[in-house]
């Protein structure tokens, strides 16, 4: 016989419907309002290539004494220098992080630092003749170990009691270092020396929001001198708050916001390639395009992307074949209408809007 135990059952609430998606494209009664921007996939040098350390372009690395492990295991037989060490073959010495510390002179990190960031130059741009003399690693080497001890000592920012030998420690703060190291060195250039976009030739070196067609369930907005019927916004003030700064400005002649457009920024993020998706795209009265960036927090992350951003731009207006580009990060959002205003020639002196939210 099988006796049944009685159970209370809960009564689930009704779900909510989900939302209804909607449908963003672009609008062909809108054409005048289209925008059309290069696909930049890399960038080469076609010209000379001269060392010149540019301090202005090199980024921030913050090193927060958090994600800093409180010992150090060692390799038994060599030490981070590829010398042979003092400990035999067993097992390996265990360090705190003090004693770690000890081991380290300033100069001796920046010689790490330097010899990564050579290794990075002869896999990506190898060995080439400038003024009869052959720029390899090997002449590199000298003047990047001086760039990297002032970047020690300049650029890398200690919070708590972290240290600037720290930075082996993390992978992620290595990669920081010789990524921002390597792209200074990088964009120095003397001589006359270029450097141009790499965009692949025909369609698929060219985007547009010609070619914009999705459904999404954000909050949408209407637009005006837009070539998209509707606007949507990923934050409740801050994008729509620039999609009205952008409609209702004079010298705005058009502007999209950068979703489902392909319009994307390449960089290296730890040293790993990866692309960046600024926010807005706005063409003024001047006839220069302007790339906006809307950042609440500018972190180190936020500055690597800006440095990548300006990369782009000096690029893309070197080759001339895609109009004037500029860049800009927007930290308010009453900072857009001044930004704008700087720019273009229509000028709006009594510019007074209430930002909704």
């Amino acid at each position: 016989m099988h006796e049944l135990v009685p159970f209370k059952v809960s009564e689930g609430k009704d779900k909510p419907p989900p939302k209804e998606p909607h449908h963003i494209y672009s609008d062909p009664e809108k054409a005048q309002f289209a925008i059309i921007f290069p696909i930049v996939e890399g960038y080469f040098s076609p010209q000379t290539f001269e060392v010149n350390i540019v301090w202005d372009q090199i980024a921030q690395v913050t090193i927060d004494p958090k994600e800093i492990p409180d010992q150090v295991e060692l390799n038994s037989l060599t030490s981070f220098d590829g010398t042979l060490a003092k400990f035999g073959p067993g097992q390996k010495p265990i360090l705190t992080l003090t004693e770690w510390r000890k081991q380290f002179r300033l100069q001796q990190v920046a010689f790490s630092l330097a010899r990564e960031v050579c290794k990075r130059w002869e896999t990506e741009q190898g060995s080439f003749e400038s003024n009869n003399s052959t720029i390899t690693p090997q002449v590199l080497f000298p003047k990047v170990a001086y760039a990297a001890k002032r970047f020690l000592l300049e650029k890398i920012k200690c919070l708590g009691t972290a240290q600037p030998c720290d930075v082996l420690l993390v992978g992620k703060y290595q990669q920081a270092a010789v990524n921002t190291l390597y792209e200074a060195i990088r964009k120095g250039g003397v001589c006359g020396n270029l450097e141009l976009p790499r965009i692949a030739k025909g369609a698929s070196g060219q985007g547009s929001t010609e070619y914009v067609d999705y459904h999404t369930t954000k909050n949408v907005y209407q637009v005006t001198k837009c070539h998209l019927n509707l606007m949507a916004a990923d934050t409740k003030k801050w994008e729509q708050s620039a999609g009205f700064a952008l409609d209702a400005h004079p010298g705005v002649i058009k502007w999209v916001k950068n979703e489902h457009l392909g319009f994307t920024i390449p960089y290296r993020k730890n040293g790993v390639p990866a692309t960046y998706i600024p926010d807005f795209i706005a063409e003024l009265d001047i006839g220069l395009n302007l790339i906006i960036e809307t950042k609440g927090q500018y972190n180190d992350n936020a500055d690597i992307k800006a440095k990548a951003a300006e990369r782009w731009v000096n690029a893309v207006n070197e080759a001339g074949n895609f109009g004037l580009w500029q860049y800009v990060v927007v930290k308010e959002p009453t900072e857009l209408p001044k930004i704008i205003k700087d720019y273009c020639v229509s000028k709006w002196d009594a510019y007074s809007i209430e930002f909704g939210t």
